[in-house]
Protein backbone atom coordinates (compact mmCIF):
# COMPACT_ATOMS: atom_id res chain seq x y z
CA UNK A 1 0.00 0.00 0.00
CA UNK A 2 1.07 3.60 -0.60
CA UNK A 3 2.45 5.28 2.53
CA UNK A 4 0.49 8.16 4.01
CA UNK A 5 1.64 11.74 3.64
CA UNK A 6 2.93 11.75 7.21
CA UNK A 7 3.77 8.65 9.18
CA UNK A 8 3.11 8.65 12.94
CA UNK A 9 6.07 9.65 15.09
CA UNK A 10 8.37 6.66 15.48
CA UNK A 11 10.39 5.81 18.52
CA UNK A 12 14.16 5.70 18.00
CA UNK A 13 14.24 1.97 18.67
CA UNK A 14 11.58 -0.73 18.80
CA UNK A 15 13.38 -3.81 20.09
CA UNK A 16 11.62 -7.13 20.20
CA UNK A 17 12.08 -9.85 22.75
CA UNK A 18 15.59 -10.04 24.13
CA UNK A 19 16.51 -6.60 22.70
CA UNK A 20 16.66 -7.83 19.08
CA UNK A 21 14.93 -6.12 16.20
CA UNK A 22 11.68 -7.67 14.96
CA UNK A 23 11.67 -9.39 11.58
CA UNK A 24 10.20 -6.37 9.76
CA UNK A 25 12.94 -4.15 11.17
CA UNK A 26 15.63 -6.60 10.12
CA UNK A 27 14.19 -6.81 6.60
CA UNK A 28 14.05 -3.01 6.37
CA UNK A 29 17.71 -2.50 7.27
CA UNK A 30 18.81 -5.42 5.10
CA UNK A 31 17.07 -3.80 2.11
CA UNK A 32 18.75 -0.49 2.97
CA UNK A 33 22.15 -2.16 2.97
CA UNK A 34 21.41 -4.10 -0.21
CA UNK A 35 20.83 -0.84 -2.07
CA UNK A 36 24.09 0.50 -0.65
CA UNK A 37 26.23 -2.46 -1.78
CA UNK A 38 24.23 -3.48 -4.87
CA UNK A 39 22.20 -0.92 -6.82
CA UNK A 40 24.10 2.29 -6.10
CA UNK A 41 27.61 0.92 -6.84
CA UNK A 42 26.25 -0.39 -10.15
CA UNK A 43 24.90 3.07 -11.01
CA UNK A 44 28.23 4.70 -10.19
CA UNK A 45 30.03 2.03 -12.22
CA UNK A 46 27.86 2.81 -15.22
CA UNK A 47 28.58 6.54 -14.97
CA UNK A 48 32.30 5.84 -14.66
CA UNK A 49 32.34 3.67 -17.79
CA UNK A 50 30.34 6.28 -19.72
CA UNK A 51 32.89 8.96 -18.86
CA UNK A 52 35.84 6.69 -19.60
CA UNK A 53 34.36 5.59 -22.91
CA UNK A 54 33.63 9.17 -23.92
CA UNK A 55 37.28 10.10 -23.35
CA UNK A 56 38.47 7.06 -25.30
CA UNK A 57 36.33 8.10 -28.30
CA UNK A 58 37.41 11.73 -28.21
CA UNK A 59 38.89 11.61 -31.72
CA UNK A 60 35.77 10.31 -33.45
CA UNK A 61 32.75 12.12 -34.81
CA UNK A 62 30.11 13.22 -32.33
CA UNK A 63 27.36 11.03 -33.77
CA UNK A 64 29.56 7.93 -33.66
CA UNK A 65 30.51 8.66 -30.06
CA UNK A 66 26.88 9.18 -29.04
CA UNK A 67 25.73 5.91 -30.62
CA UNK A 68 28.55 3.93 -29.03
CA UNK A 69 27.92 5.29 -25.52
CA UNK A 70 24.15 4.98 -25.91
CA UNK A 71 24.42 1.28 -26.73
CA UNK A 72 26.63 0.69 -23.71
CA UNK A 73 24.30 2.67 -21.46
CA UNK A 74 21.18 0.79 -22.52
CA UNK A 75 22.85 -2.50 -21.59
CA UNK A 76 23.22 -1.18 -18.05
CA UNK A 77 19.74 0.38 -17.88
CA UNK A 78 18.09 -2.90 -18.93
CA UNK A 79 19.41 -4.46 -15.73
CA UNK A 80 19.28 -1.51 -13.32
CA UNK A 81 15.79 -0.35 -14.34
CA UNK A 82 14.15 -3.73 -14.75
CA UNK A 83 10.40 -3.03 -14.20
CA UNK A 84 9.88 -5.16 -11.09
CA UNK A 85 13.14 -4.03 -9.50
CA UNK A 86 12.36 -0.41 -10.34
CA UNK A 87 8.87 -0.54 -8.82
CA UNK A 88 10.07 -2.22 -5.61
CA UNK A 89 13.02 0.15 -5.24
CA UNK A 90 10.76 3.21 -5.60
CA UNK A 91 8.36 1.79 -3.00
CA UNK A 92 11.25 1.26 -0.61
CA UNK A 93 12.61 4.77 -1.31
CA UNK A 94 9.27 6.36 -0.38
CA UNK A 95 9.07 4.24 2.76
CA UNK A 96 12.66 5.11 3.66
CA UNK A 97 12.04 8.85 3.25
CA UNK A 98 8.86 8.66 5.30
CA UNK A 99 10.68 6.76 8.07
CA UNK A 100 13.43 9.41 8.25
CA UNK A 101 10.84 12.21 8.30
CA UNK A 102 8.99 10.49 11.16
CA UNK A 103 12.26 10.27 13.11
CA UNK A 104 12.76 14.00 12.59
CA UNK A 105 9.34 14.66 14.15
CA UNK A 106 9.98 12.41 17.14
CA UNK A 107 9.24 13.95 20.52
CA UNK A 108 11.04 14.99 22.62
CA UNK A 109 13.77 16.46 20.34
CA UNK A 110 16.47 14.58 22.23
CA UNK A 111 14.94 11.32 21.00
CA UNK A 112 15.11 12.52 17.39
CA UNK A 113 18.74 13.53 17.88
CA UNK A 114 19.72 10.12 19.24
CA UNK A 115 17.91 8.43 16.36
CA UNK A 116 19.70 10.47 13.68
CA UNK A 117 23.03 9.83 15.33
CA UNK A 118 22.41 6.13 14.73
CA UNK A 119 21.41 6.54 11.07
CA UNK A 120 24.41 6.16 8.73
CA UNK A 121 25.05 8.99 6.30
CA UNK A 122 25.03 6.66 3.30
CA UNK A 123 21.35 5.87 3.92
CA UNK A 124 20.29 9.40 2.92
CA UNK A 125 22.92 9.78 0.20
CA UNK A 126 21.83 6.52 -1.44
CA UNK A 127 18.16 7.53 -1.31
CA UNK A 128 18.91 10.83 -3.04
CA UNK A 129 21.21 9.22 -5.62
CA UNK A 130 18.61 6.63 -6.60
CA UNK A 131 15.95 9.30 -7.04
CA UNK A 132 18.28 11.27 -9.32
CA UNK A 133 19.02 8.15 -11.37
CA UNK A 134 15.35 7.28 -11.89
CA UNK A 135 14.41 10.89 -12.65
CA UNK A 136 17.19 11.05 -15.26
CA UNK A 137 16.68 7.75 -17.08
CA UNK A 138 13.11 6.66 -16.26
CA UNK A 139 11.11 9.85 -15.60
CA UNK A 140 7.83 8.39 -16.88
CA UNK A 141 7.92 5.54 -14.38
CA UNK A 142 8.70 7.99 -11.58
CA UNK A 143 5.83 10.29 -12.58
CA UNK A 144 3.41 7.35 -12.39
CA UNK A 145 4.06 6.92 -8.65
CA UNK A 146 2.73 9.03 -5.79
CA UNK A 147 5.37 11.70 -5.43
CA UNK A 148 3.74 14.21 -3.10
CA UNK A 149 4.33 12.15 0.08
CA UNK A 150 7.93 11.66 -1.02
CA UNK A 151 8.43 15.39 -1.65
CA UNK A 152 6.86 16.22 1.72
CA UNK A 153 9.35 13.89 3.40
CA UNK A 154 12.28 15.49 1.54
CA UNK A 155 11.11 18.93 2.65
CA UNK A 156 10.95 17.69 6.24
CA UNK A 157 14.52 16.38 6.02
CA UNK A 158 15.74 19.69 4.61
CA UNK A 159 14.16 21.49 7.54
CA UNK A 160 15.87 19.06 9.94
CA UNK A 161 19.27 19.92 8.46
CA UNK A 162 19.04 23.73 8.65
CA UNK A 163 19.93 25.59 11.88
CA UNK A 164 17.23 28.21 11.24
CA UNK A 165 14.43 25.60 11.07
CA UNK A 166 15.73 22.66 13.13
CA UNK A 167 14.32 21.90 16.57
CA UNK A 168 15.97 23.13 19.72
CA UNK A 169 19.50 21.88 20.15
CA UNK A 170 20.71 22.33 16.59
CA UNK A 171 20.18 20.61 13.24
CA UNK A 172 19.63 16.87 13.09
CA UNK A 173 21.60 16.58 9.82
CA UNK A 174 24.98 18.25 10.20
CA UNK A 175 26.61 17.20 6.94
CA UNK A 176 26.32 19.64 4.00
CA UNK A 177 26.80 16.67 1.68
CA UNK A 178 23.41 15.28 2.68
CA UNK A 179 21.71 18.66 2.21
CA UNK A 180 23.31 19.02 -1.23
CA UNK A 181 22.19 15.50 -2.23
CA UNK A 182 18.61 16.17 -1.11
CA UNK A 183 18.50 19.46 -3.06
CA UNK A 184 19.82 17.74 -6.19
CA UNK A 185 17.21 14.99 -5.88
CA UNK A 186 14.46 17.57 -5.47
CA UNK A 187 15.72 19.51 -8.49
CA UNK A 188 15.95 16.38 -10.65
CA UNK A 189 12.27 15.75 -10.03
CA UNK A 190 10.84 19.27 -9.93
CA UNK A 191 12.83 21.18 -12.56
CA UNK A 192 11.72 20.12 -16.05
CA UNK A 193 14.43 19.92 -18.69
CA UNK A 194 17.25 20.48 -16.21
CA UNK A 195 19.44 17.68 -17.53
CA UNK A 196 22.31 18.36 -19.87
CA UNK A 197 22.04 17.58 -23.57
CA UNK A 198 24.04 14.37 -23.23
CA UNK A 199 21.84 13.09 -20.41
CA UNK A 200 18.70 13.96 -22.34
CA UNK A 201 20.03 12.13 -25.40
CA UNK A 202 21.12 9.03 -23.52
CA UNK A 203 18.19 8.97 -21.13
CA UNK A 204 15.48 8.92 -23.78
CA UNK A 205 12.74 11.51 -23.33
CA UNK A 206 13.66 14.54 -21.20
CA UNK A 207 11.94 15.07 -17.89
CA UNK A 208 8.48 16.15 -18.90
CA UNK A 209 6.27 18.71 -17.25
CA UNK A 210 4.16 15.78 -16.10
CA UNK A 211 6.82 14.86 -13.55
CA UNK A 212 7.07 18.45 -12.31
CA UNK A 213 3.29 18.87 -12.19
CA UNK A 214 2.94 15.69 -10.17
CA UNK A 215 4.92 17.43 -7.43
CA UNK A 216 3.95 21.08 -7.76
CA UNK A 217 0.27 20.51 -8.39
CA UNK A 218 -0.39 20.75 -4.64
CA UNK A 219 -0.51 24.42 -3.45
CA UNK A 220 0.34 23.45 0.12
CA UNK A 221 3.40 21.50 -1.01
CA UNK A 222 4.57 24.42 -3.17
CA UNK A 223 4.40 26.79 -0.22
CA UNK A 224 6.09 24.32 2.14
CA UNK A 225 9.26 24.20 0.00
CA UNK A 226 10.08 27.91 0.28
CA UNK A 227 11.42 27.95 3.84
CA UNK A 228 13.61 24.82 3.56
CA UNK A 229 15.25 25.98 0.34
CA UNK A 230 15.86 29.47 1.73
CA UNK A 231 17.42 27.94 4.86
CA UNK A 232 19.62 25.53 2.89
CA UNK A 233 21.11 28.51 1.06
CA UNK A 234 22.86 29.56 4.26
CA UNK A 235 23.22 26.10 5.85
CA UNK A 236 25.61 24.74 3.18
CA UNK A 237 28.07 27.48 4.09
CA UNK A 238 29.09 25.49 7.19
CA UNK A 239 31.44 22.55 6.84
CA UNK A 240 30.70 20.79 10.11
CA UNK A 241 30.95 17.05 9.65
CA UNK A 242 32.45 17.35 6.15
CA UNK A 243 35.14 14.79 5.37
CA UNK A 244 37.06 16.46 2.56
CA UNK A 245 38.85 13.19 1.72
CA UNK A 246 35.63 11.23 1.25
CA UNK A 247 34.58 10.16 -2.23
CA UNK A 248 31.19 11.82 -1.74
CA UNK A 249 32.88 15.19 -1.09
CA UNK A 250 34.64 15.29 -4.47
CA UNK A 251 31.67 16.87 -6.24
CA UNK A 252 30.44 19.07 -3.38
CA UNK A 253 30.60 22.80 -4.01
CA UNK A 254 28.38 25.12 -2.03
CA UNK A 255 27.92 27.67 -4.81
CA UNK A 256 26.68 24.92 -7.11
CA UNK A 257 24.12 23.95 -4.46
CA UNK A 258 23.05 27.58 -4.19
CA UNK A 259 22.67 27.77 -7.95
CA UNK A 260 20.28 24.82 -7.80
CA UNK A 261 18.37 26.53 -4.98
CA UNK A 262 18.13 29.62 -7.19
CA UNK A 263 16.45 27.62 -9.95
CA UNK A 264 14.05 25.91 -7.56
CA UNK A 265 13.03 29.11 -5.78
CA UNK A 266 12.59 31.02 -9.03
CA UNK A 267 10.28 28.27 -10.30
CA UNK A 268 8.30 28.21 -7.06
CA UNK A 269 7.94 32.00 -6.83
CA UNK A 270 6.09 32.01 -10.14
CA UNK A 271 3.12 30.54 -8.23
CA UNK A 272 1.06 32.75 -5.89
CA UNK A 273 1.31 30.57 -2.76
CA UNK A 274 5.14 30.53 -2.48
CA UNK A 275 5.30 34.25 -3.28
CA UNK A 276 2.76 35.01 -0.56
CA UNK A 277 4.70 32.81 1.87
CA UNK A 278 7.92 34.68 1.15
CA UNK A 279 6.20 38.04 1.68
CA UNK A 280 4.83 36.82 4.99
CA UNK A 281 8.30 35.77 6.11
CA UNK A 282 9.72 39.18 5.15
CA UNK A 283 6.99 40.96 7.10
CA UNK A 284 7.61 38.87 10.25
CA UNK A 285 10.47 40.45 12.22
CA UNK A 286 11.58 37.25 13.95
CA UNK A 287 11.50 35.12 10.79
CA UNK A 288 13.22 37.84 8.79
CA UNK A 289 16.11 38.01 11.28
CA UNK A 290 16.56 34.25 11.61
CA UNK A 291 15.92 33.15 8.01
CA UNK A 292 15.91 35.94 5.42
CA UNK A 293 18.81 38.05 6.69
CA UNK A 294 21.21 35.05 6.50
CA UNK A 295 19.72 34.35 3.06
CA UNK A 296 20.53 37.91 1.99
CA UNK A 297 24.13 37.61 3.18
CA UNK A 298 24.49 34.29 1.34
CA UNK A 299 23.04 35.82 -1.84
CA UNK A 300 25.56 38.67 -1.75
CA UNK A 301 28.44 36.27 -1.02
CA UNK A 302 27.43 34.08 -3.94
CA UNK A 303 27.02 36.99 -6.32
CA UNK A 304 30.36 38.52 -5.40
CA UNK A 305 32.30 35.27 -5.70
CA UNK A 306 30.66 34.05 -8.90
CA UNK A 307 31.10 37.30 -10.81
CA UNK A 308 34.64 38.02 -9.63
CA UNK A 309 35.82 34.48 -10.31
CA UNK A 310 34.18 34.46 -13.75
CA UNK A 311 35.84 37.73 -14.74
CA UNK A 312 39.16 36.38 -13.49
CA UNK A 313 38.83 33.35 -15.79
CA UNK A 314 37.87 35.60 -18.71
CA UNK A 315 40.95 37.75 -18.11
CA UNK A 316 43.18 34.65 -18.06
CA UNK A 317 41.78 33.49 -21.39
CA UNK A 318 42.16 36.94 -22.90
CA UNK A 319 45.87 36.84 -22.12
CA UNK A 320 46.12 33.45 -23.81
CA UNK A 321 44.29 34.86 -26.85
CA UNK A 322 46.68 37.80 -27.02
CA UNK A 323 49.68 35.48 -26.82
CA UNK A 324 48.22 33.34 -29.61
CA UNK A 325 47.67 36.45 -31.76
CA UNK A 326 51.32 37.37 -31.26
CA UNK A 327 52.44 34.10 -32.84
CA UNK A 328 52.17 31.71 -29.90
CA UNK A 329 50.44 28.33 -29.85
CA UNK A 330 46.65 28.34 -30.39
CA UNK A 331 44.81 28.93 -27.14
CA UNK A 332 42.18 26.29 -27.94
CA UNK A 333 44.83 23.57 -27.60
CA UNK A 334 45.44 24.50 -23.95
CA UNK A 335 43.33 22.35 -21.56
CA UNK A 336 43.25 25.20 -19.05
CA UNK A 337 41.73 27.45 -21.71
CA UNK A 338 38.84 25.07 -22.37
CA UNK A 339 38.32 24.56 -18.64
CA UNK A 340 38.13 28.32 -18.08
CA UNK A 341 35.52 28.65 -20.83
CA UNK A 342 33.21 26.07 -19.28
CA UNK A 343 33.83 27.22 -15.71
CA UNK A 344 33.23 30.89 -16.52
CA UNK A 345 30.00 29.99 -18.30
CA UNK A 346 28.83 28.07 -15.21
CA UNK A 347 29.82 30.89 -12.87
CA UNK A 348 28.02 33.52 -14.91
CA UNK A 349 24.93 31.33 -15.11
CA UNK A 350 24.82 31.07 -11.31
CA UNK A 351 25.47 34.80 -10.94
CA UNK A 352 22.58 35.52 -13.30
CA UNK A 353 20.17 33.26 -11.43
CA UNK A 354 21.25 34.87 -8.14
CA UNK A 355 20.45 38.32 -9.52
CA UNK A 356 17.06 37.06 -10.71
CA UNK A 357 16.29 35.67 -7.27
CA UNK A 358 17.24 38.97 -5.62
CA UNK A 359 14.95 40.75 -8.05
CA UNK A 360 12.12 38.35 -7.24
CA UNK A 361 12.62 38.93 -3.51
CA UNK A 362 12.66 42.70 -3.98
CA UNK A 363 9.40 42.59 -5.96
CA UNK A 364 7.44 43.15 -2.73
CA UNK A 365 7.91 46.13 -0.45
CA UNK A 366 8.90 43.91 2.48
CA UNK A 367 11.46 42.08 0.35
CA UNK A 368 12.90 45.33 -1.00
CA UNK A 369 13.24 46.66 2.54
CA UNK A 370 15.17 43.51 3.45
CA UNK A 371 17.96 44.32 0.97
CA UNK A 372 17.85 48.11 1.34
CA UNK A 373 17.75 48.41 5.15
CA UNK A 374 20.05 47.39 7.98
CA UNK A 375 21.83 45.04 8.38
CA UNK A 376 22.06 44.27 4.63
CA UNK A 377 22.10 47.84 3.25
CA UNK A 378 25.82 48.36 3.86
CA UNK A 379 26.79 45.06 2.24
CA UNK A 380 24.49 45.67 -0.71
CA UNK A 381 26.15 49.04 -1.33
CA UNK A 382 29.65 47.57 -0.93
CA UNK A 383 28.94 44.78 -3.40
CA UNK A 384 27.51 47.29 -5.88
CA UNK A 385 30.66 49.41 -5.67
CA UNK A 386 32.78 46.31 -6.18
CA UNK A 387 30.79 45.46 -9.31
CA UNK A 388 31.35 48.95 -10.73
CA UNK A 389 35.08 48.56 -10.08
CA UNK A 390 35.13 45.15 -11.77
CA UNK A 391 33.15 46.21 -14.83
CA UNK A 392 34.12 49.89 -15.27
CA UNK A 393 37.24 50.50 -13.17
CA UNK A 394 40.91 49.75 -13.64
CA UNK A 395 40.41 45.99 -13.37
CA UNK A 396 38.01 46.06 -16.31
CA UNK A 397 41.06 46.46 -18.59
CA UNK A 398 41.87 42.80 -17.98
CA UNK A 399 38.61 41.88 -19.71
CA UNK A 400 39.74 43.39 -23.03
CA UNK A 401 41.89 41.56 -25.55
CA UNK A 402 45.10 43.48 -26.07
CA UNK A 403 47.34 43.19 -29.11
CA UNK A 404 50.93 42.22 -28.32
CA UNK A 405 54.09 41.67 -30.31
CA UNK A 406 53.71 42.02 -34.07
CA UNK A 407 50.03 42.90 -33.81
CA UNK A 408 50.78 45.75 -31.41
CA UNK A 409 53.62 47.07 -33.60
CA UNK A 410 51.37 47.03 -36.66
CA UNK A 411 48.60 48.86 -34.82
CA UNK A 412 51.06 51.46 -33.48
CA UNK A 413 52.52 52.03 -36.94
CA UNK A 414 49.06 52.52 -38.44
CA UNK A 415 48.10 54.95 -35.67
CA UNK A 416 51.33 56.94 -36.12
CA UNK A 417 50.80 57.31 -39.88
CA UNK A 418 47.21 58.45 -39.39
CA UNK A 419 48.18 60.93 -36.67
CA UNK A 420 51.01 62.39 -38.76
CA UNK A 421 48.81 62.89 -41.82
CA UNK A 422 46.04 64.47 -39.75
CA UNK A 423 48.49 66.75 -37.93
CA UNK A 424 49.71 68.30 -41.19
CA UNK A 425 46.23 69.11 -42.41
CA UNK A 426 45.07 70.30 -39.00
CA UNK A 427 48.00 72.70 -38.62
CA UNK A 428 46.96 74.61 -41.73
CA UNK A 429 43.32 74.58 -40.64
CA UNK A 430 44.21 75.97 -37.21
CA UNK A 431 46.27 78.77 -38.76
CA UNK A 432 43.46 79.86 -41.08
CA UNK A 433 40.93 79.66 -38.24
CA UNK A 434 43.05 81.87 -35.98
CA UNK A 435 43.54 84.39 -38.79
CA UNK A 436 39.81 84.53 -39.49
CA UNK A 437 39.07 84.89 -35.80
CA UNK A 438 41.48 87.80 -35.43
CA UNK A 439 39.84 89.57 -38.36
CA UNK A 440 36.27 89.11 -37.14
CA UNK A 441 36.80 89.75 -33.47
CA UNK A 442 35.59 93.11 -32.25
CA UNK A 443 34.37 94.83 -29.08
CA UNK A 444 30.92 95.76 -27.92
CA UNK A 445 31.48 98.19 -25.09
CA UNK A 446 33.89 96.38 -22.76
CA UNK A 447 32.80 92.82 -23.73
CA UNK A 448 34.80 91.20 -26.55
CA UNK A 449 32.77 89.31 -29.11
CA UNK A 450 33.15 87.25 -32.29
CA UNK A 451 31.21 87.58 -35.54
CA UNK A 452 30.72 84.34 -37.47
CA UNK A 453 30.23 83.87 -41.20
CA UNK A 454 26.45 84.33 -40.85
CA UNK A 455 26.85 87.69 -39.13
CA UNK A 456 25.90 86.40 -35.63
CA UNK A 457 27.83 87.87 -32.72
CA UNK A 458 28.89 85.83 -29.69
CA UNK A 459 30.65 86.87 -26.52
CA UNK A 460 34.17 85.74 -25.77
CA UNK A 461 34.73 84.42 -22.25
CA UNK A 462 38.32 83.89 -21.09
CA UNK A 463 39.10 80.65 -19.27
CA UNK A 464 39.24 80.71 -15.44
CA UNK A 465 42.48 81.89 -13.92
CA UNK A 466 43.07 78.59 -12.12
CA UNK A 467 42.37 76.41 -15.15
CA UNK A 468 46.01 75.59 -15.89
CA UNK A 469 46.71 74.91 -12.24
CA UNK A 470 43.86 72.39 -12.08
CA UNK A 471 45.08 70.67 -15.23
CA UNK A 472 48.61 70.40 -13.89
CA UNK A 473 47.44 69.15 -10.49
CA UNK A 474 45.22 66.46 -12.02
CA UNK A 475 47.99 65.51 -14.39
CA UNK A 476 50.47 65.04 -11.55
CA UNK A 477 47.94 63.00 -9.62
CA UNK A 478 47.34 60.80 -12.63
CA UNK A 479 51.06 60.32 -13.14
CA UNK A 480 51.61 59.31 -9.52
CA UNK A 481 48.59 56.97 -9.59
CA UNK A 482 49.93 55.20 -12.65
CA UNK A 483 53.28 54.68 -10.97
CA UNK A 484 55.11 56.65 -13.65
CA UNK A 485 56.84 59.13 -11.33
CA UNK A 486 56.49 62.87 -11.76
CA UNK A 487 54.12 64.05 -14.44
CA UNK A 488 55.06 66.60 -17.13
CA UNK A 489 54.08 70.19 -16.20
CA UNK A 490 51.23 70.49 -18.69
CA UNK A 491 47.81 69.13 -19.54
CA UNK A 492 49.40 66.29 -21.50
CA UNK A 493 50.30 64.54 -18.24
CA UNK A 494 46.66 63.83 -17.52
CA UNK A 495 46.10 62.68 -21.08
CA UNK A 496 49.16 60.45 -21.03
CA UNK A 497 48.00 58.87 -17.77
CA UNK A 498 44.52 58.33 -19.14
CA UNK A 499 46.00 56.97 -22.33
CA UNK A 500 47.89 54.33 -20.42
CA UNK A 501 44.77 53.43 -18.47
CA UNK A 502 42.00 53.57 -21.06
CA UNK A 503 43.69 53.91 -24.44
CA UNK A 504 45.13 56.99 -26.13
CA UNK A 505 42.43 57.46 -28.75
CA UNK A 506 39.58 57.27 -26.22
CA UNK A 507 41.32 59.81 -23.97
CA UNK A 508 42.06 62.08 -26.90
CA UNK A 509 38.48 62.01 -28.12
CA UNK A 510 37.18 62.69 -24.60
CA UNK A 511 39.58 65.60 -24.09
CA UNK A 512 38.76 67.09 -27.48
CA UNK A 513 35.03 66.80 -26.82
CA UNK A 514 35.38 68.59 -23.48
CA UNK A 515 37.05 71.52 -25.28
CA UNK A 516 34.30 72.17 -27.84
CA UNK A 517 33.47 75.88 -28.01
CA UNK A 518 29.80 76.78 -28.03
CA UNK A 519 30.09 80.47 -28.81
CA UNK A 520 33.37 81.09 -26.95
CA UNK A 521 37.04 80.76 -27.95
CA UNK A 522 38.96 77.68 -27.01
CA UNK A 523 42.23 77.77 -25.08
CA UNK A 524 45.28 76.54 -26.95
CA UNK A 525 44.68 72.84 -27.63
CA UNK A 526 46.78 70.45 -25.51
CA UNK A 527 49.11 68.09 -27.28
CA UNK A 528 49.40 64.33 -27.15
CA UNK A 529 52.94 63.30 -28.05
CA UNK A 530 53.44 66.48 -30.12
CA UNK A 531 50.21 66.00 -32.11
CA UNK A 532 47.34 68.47 -31.70
CA UNK A 533 44.27 66.87 -30.11
CA UNK A 534 42.10 68.86 -32.51
CA UNK A 535 43.84 67.04 -35.32
CA UNK A 536 43.23 63.67 -33.70
CA UNK A 537 39.55 64.49 -33.22
CA UNK A 538 39.28 65.70 -36.81
CA UNK A 539 40.96 62.53 -38.04
CA UNK A 540 38.54 60.42 -36.02
CA UNK A 541 35.55 62.27 -37.47
CA UNK A 542 36.78 62.46 -41.08
CA UNK A 543 36.36 59.44 -43.37
CA UNK A 544 40.09 58.87 -43.74
CA UNK A 545 41.15 55.84 -45.72
CA UNK A 546 42.93 53.21 -43.65
CA UNK A 547 42.77 55.25 -40.43
CA UNK A 548 43.82 54.03 -37.01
Amino acid sequence: PEPAVSLPPASPASPGEGGALPFVGEAFFLAQYAMHVGLLPAVRHMEFHKSHRSQALAGREQRERDEDIYRMQECWIALLAEPTLLALSLDFTRLHAGWLASLARASPPQSARRAFEAVPQFAMLDMAAWLRFVATYRPDELAATQLRPLMASLAELLRAGCPALAPAGGPLIRSPLVLAALVDALAAIVLPGRRSDSQALFGGDPISSRLSDAVLGDPALRASLVEPLAAVYDAVDAIEGLDVDAVEAETFEKFSVRGTCNDLLLLLLEAPEPAARLQALAADDSRRASLLVPLGHALLDTLLYELEEALKRIAENNKKDAAAAAGGPPAEHDPAYSHNVGYARSLLRTAGSTLKLMKAIAASSAGAALLAAAPLAGRTAAVSITFFDLLCGRRSLDLKVRATGAAAASAASTAARAAASSAASTSAADSSEKMAASETTGTSGSIPHRVDSAGRSSRLRPPPADCSAKICDSGAAAGERDGGGAAPPSGEATLHGAGRERGGMAAATSAASSGLNFGRPRPPPPCLGGVSLDGVAAAAAAPAGGGA
